[in-house]
């Protein structure tokens, strides 16, 4: 029999993985799929969060027919089965009730009651597990996963319109939109994808925006807005429902209000900001703004991307975002945009 090619079946179950994007959260997206005398006989992913794991989902779509040959089959998977019980039984027994005798898979999974353990336990049956099948690939796929469980905080984008000249807002006060239409809709793309959204005092009042997912298919965001003196107006867009916003602040009035104390310069300290959302369940933070926010995220460890939307138009004068950035991690151009991705250095976490 030809030899499997582990690469080409673990680059599927990578694919497989990101139909979860949006969905799993603050599960990690996994793919899977078994493979029979170079055939596909299965594949699944998982779908929602709470719902069943990708090995589930590649085991339960084999035909009838086939039935009989996943004891023979090879389960690719993308991420490391899990060995205990969540909301759902562990993989691993399922892997082995169904007598399967060989694993591939590409990352290995950070949630502490994994971590190494889900292999262990497969080994110990005498399942032979390969690990490391592109592992960066499969690593970079469940970052946000990986910053979740190992920093107890949300994985968190930071994005930030700049004019051609560099500066983020004019000098007077005033709603102002600097990047193009299919920008604006790449924003509502990462609504989607993230779990919750987070914006700054002035933003809410200069911009009064709605925060919500309106040109894609799919979820908003748990919506938040800073307020340490809670003196946001109650009609402001962000305010209104389905799905209202809640206030960061130091002055709780609701059940519905985060509080977090302020430091010792009278601000809320970024640390806690984040811990507040971790606490909540939700892995994944988008901060829109404005530049003030964003520049104090920068000036801490509790960032992970940071997402710039460089655009063509001109301002001439006003805030001027000045920090300094290495060569992007990643860039592209959408209409008159140019967008550059950076991401933060792993050895800088808190």
């Amino acid at each position: 029999m030809k030899h499997p090619n582990y690469a080409q079946y673990i680059l599927r179950s990578l694919e497989l993985a990101q139909l979860g994007e949006g969905f799993v959260s603050p599960n990690p997206r996994v793919g899977a799929l078994l493979v029979e005398g170079d055939e596909i006989i299965g594949e699944g992913f998982h779908r929602q969060f709470g719902g069943s794991h990708a090995e589930v989902m590649a085991i339960a779509s084999v035909k009838a027919a086939n039935r009989h040959r996943i004891h023979r089959a090879t389960l690719y998977v993308s991420l490391e089965p899990c060995n205990f019980w969540g909301k759902t039984p562990p993989c691993t027994k399922l892997i082995q009730q169904h007598g399967i005798r060989k694993v591939v898979l590409s990352a290995m999974d950070a949630t502490p009651q994994v971590n190494g353990m889900g292999v262990r336990q497969l080994r110990e049956e005498g399942i032979e597990v390969i690990t490391g099948v592109h592992e960066k690939r499969g690593n970079d796929l469940v970052r946000q996963r990986t910053v979740y469980v190992e920093e107890g905080r949300p994985y968190t984008i930071l994005k930030l319109v700049l004019s051609s000249d560099g500066y983020f807002a004019p000098a007077t006060a005033g709603p102002f939109w600097l990047s193009d239409a299919p920008t604006a809709r790449l924003t509502h793309l990462w609504r989607h994808r993230t779990d919750a959204i987070l914006v700054g005092t002035k933003t809410a009042i200069v911009d009064n925006p709605m925060l919500d997912n309106r040109y894609f298919k799919g979820k908003s965001p748990a919506r938040f807005v800073l307020d340490k003196g809670r003196s946001l107006s109650d009609g402001l867009k962000m305010f209104n429902p389905p799905f209202p916003s809640r206030r960061i602040t130091s002055l709780p009035e609701n059940s519905e209000d985060i509080l977090v104390e302020t430091d010792s310069q009278g601000n809320l300290p970024i640390p806690e900001i984040c811990k507040s959302i971790f606490a909540l369940g939700l892995g994944s933070l988008l901060v829109e703004g404005g530049g003030r926010l964003i520049n104090s995220f920068l000036q801490t460890a509790y960032w992970d991307e940071l997402r710039l939307i460089r655009t063509s138009k001109l301002l001439g004068y006003g805030k001027q975002f000045d920090f300094p950035l290495p060569a992007p991690d990643k860039k592209f151009i959408l209409g008159k945009d140019f967008i550059e991705v950076y991401l933060r250095e792993k050895a800088n976490k808190p």
